[in-house]
């Protein structure tokens, strides 16, 4: 993943023991380790920053189911 935020922002959310934090341009690469796609697209979500997946491609799909839950949930 890289996300909009600089890695010091980002270091006091994401512990040492879920992913690792490098700079990338502006923004930071995270490379995170999850058993669950789906608790990913959630953790993900959670750091609020905008943010784009390079791989796993799979994780489009947790992210989009995700998405639509959150849509229907603000539409309520």
């Amino acid at each position: 993943m890289v996300l909009d935020a600089p890695v010091h922002e980002l270091a006091a959310r994401v512990p040492p023991t879920l992913g690792e934090l490098a700079p990338h341009g502006a923004g930071t690469r995270l490379e995170l380790r999850a058993d669950s796609l789906d608790w990913a697209a959630g953790f993900l979500a959670g750091l609020g920053s905008d943010f784009e997946v390079v791989r796993p491609a799979e994780l489009r799909e947790p992210l989009e189911r995700l998405a639509g839950r959150l849509r229907r949930a603000a539409q309520a």
